[in-house]
């Protein structure tokens, strides 16, 4: 329901006839408030206004120069109440369709690019988790009474997919392909799968960036101790 509000006006654009800022975007809210953007995208400077519509029309303003609050005024020329009736209306402000507006004001009073945001923390969420993986398998703590070694953070277990199936696939063609190439060696055969196995585990932790699959990794590595000891020993 917030999202909807926030879509029912639309936003229009101006030359500014104020001096030092080239542009205006502005928009009249369902309230009867007048809110409006100067901005000067090259001095990297942004003027922030709001028209209370239930205070007399009363106005409130603030100019933001490379990402810095340096100037607030409200209807009597103090900075009073300033930033509060901006911030109140700070999600109308983030629905300006201009990233480079939103980039110039710099979150200030609230106002941000929502959109910036989500992939933000989508984008730092896959990186703890990614840490987390390399940490537990790869990283060693300098200090073994830390609690927060690799052994002491939970295990989840890697799902099974398609693209499981196919590293299983192709293991099994390069060990039989291993085993014909090499006279039918079961020493050939199991060294290759063994060494598939360890494959299969860098890359889902490295490169995949997830949870390894032990399943396949097992069936690799046991699989092809068993061929090597039996080539060995009875072959």
């Amino acid at each position: 329901m917030a999202e909807t509000a926030k879509l029912q006006f639309s936003w229009k654009r101006r030359p500014s006839e104020i001096k030092g800022y080239d542009r205006a975007m502005y928009t009249t809210l369902d309230n009867g408030d007048y809110i409006r953007v100067d901005y000067n995208l090259a001095d990297s400077m942004a003027r922030i206004y709001v028209e209370v519509d239930g205070d007399r029309n009363s106005p409130y303003f603030a100019v933001i120069n490379n990402g810095r609050v340096t100037l607030e005024r409200n209807n009597s020329g103090r900075s009073s109440k300033v930033a509060e009736i901006i911030s109140n209306r700070s999600s109308q402000f983030s629905s300006i369709p201009n990233r480079e507006i939103l980039k110039i004001i710099n979150r200030n009073y609230g106002i941000f690019d929502e959109d910036a945001a989500e992939k933000t923390a989508e984008k730092k969420a896959a990186d703890i988790n990614r840490e987390e993986i390399k940490q537990r398998y790869f990283k060693k703590e300098s200090n073994p009474y830390n609690a927060q070694t690799p052994a002491s953070v939970p295990y989840t277990p890697g799902r099974f997919s398609v693209l499981d199936v196919l590293d299983i696939l192709t293991g099994i063609v390069i060990a039989a392909g291993t085993f014909i190439l090499f006279g039918y060696s079961f020493l050939a055969a199991g060294a290759a799968s063994v060494f598939w196995g360890l494959i299969l585990g860098f890359v889902d932790i490295m490169i995949r960036e997830r949870e390894p699959v032990f399943i396949k990794i097992i069936l690799f590595l046991f699989g092809g101790a068993f061929a090597y000891i039996y080539g060995y020993f009875y072959y």
